[in-house]
């Protein structure tokens, strides 16, 4: 028998995967999403489902899925997000401004979370330039009304270092590396932004606070091999060519 709530269709479901059964776990999903109704528990398997997709390498699988979960929950506000991630829609800015507008409906005029996909799509777009200006006016509005959304932070930092402000961008990075020091997605723009204004003594400071508090990364590693390099270090940067290799 087949579980009956999403709790356990959860617990089997990812048991499965660890095991390397795909095709059971694709399956105990799939069954879960034909018998348990509430939309709720729809987007939540499906988004499940989704990530196994992706993991697995199945990026249109993931796609079919999440764009036909779309069309069965025209409300579902995460699901729509989810599918901004997809490739498809990145590579179709159309379809990836309508979800956009979707969720700003939604939402009403002062949603954060339009706001956020907008700047972000606008960031990807060829137009970026042209953008920039209300990319950054969306991301600060979130940050104004939200202090602690990282992730808008994050976006607003890259967009001021895309737009050539490299000190505006190290300066939003700090402060989003002062909420979160231990983040490894935000460690590796902040020393990548810091080695690219030639302020190598702050990433390294960095890099060794890492290391300490031992958070590891094939990037990170690249970090400390470029500082060992600079300082002449050469036997510490064989060992972590080893280490890379």
């Amino acid at each position: 028998e087949f579980p009956d709530t999403v709790e356990l269709v959860r617990y089997l479901a990812i048991l499965l995967a660890q095991q390397g059964n795909q095709e059971k776990c694709e399956a105990t999903i799939k069954d879960a999403l034909i018998r348990i109704e509430q939309p709720i528990a729809h987007r939540q398997l499906g988004m499940l489902l989704a990530r196994f997709y992706t993991q697995w390498n199945q990026k249109d699988n993931a796609y079919t899925l999440l764009d036909a979960l779309s069309q069965k929950l025209p409300d579902d506000i995460p699901v729509k997000r989810r599918l901004l991630l997809c490739e498809q829609v990145i590579k179709d800015p159309e379809k990836a401004q309508q979800l956009v507008d979707d969720i700003k409906s939604l939402e009403g005029e002062d949603g954060w979370q339009w706001q956020y996909e907008q700047a972000r799509v606008w960031f990807a777009a060829d137009d970026f330039e042209a953008r920039y200006p209300q990319i950054v006016t969306h991301l600060q509005g979130n940050l104004l009304a939200n202090p602690s959304d990282q992730a808008s932070r994050m976006l607003l930092a890259a967009s001021y270092e895309r737009a050539g402000e490299l000190q505006l961008a190290i300066s939003t990075y700090r402060e989003g590396l002062s909420r979160s020091p231990d983040d490894l997605n935000i460690i590796i723009p902040v020393v990548a932004a810091l080695y690219k204004a030639r302020e190598y003594d702050e990433a390294e400071q960095l890099l060794n606070r890492a290391s300490a508090a031992k958070l590891y990364h094939p990037q990170l590693q690249q970090f400390q091999l470029q500082s060992h390099l600079r300082h002449g270090q050469l036997s510490l940067a064989s060992d972590i060519l080893q280490d890379l290799l």
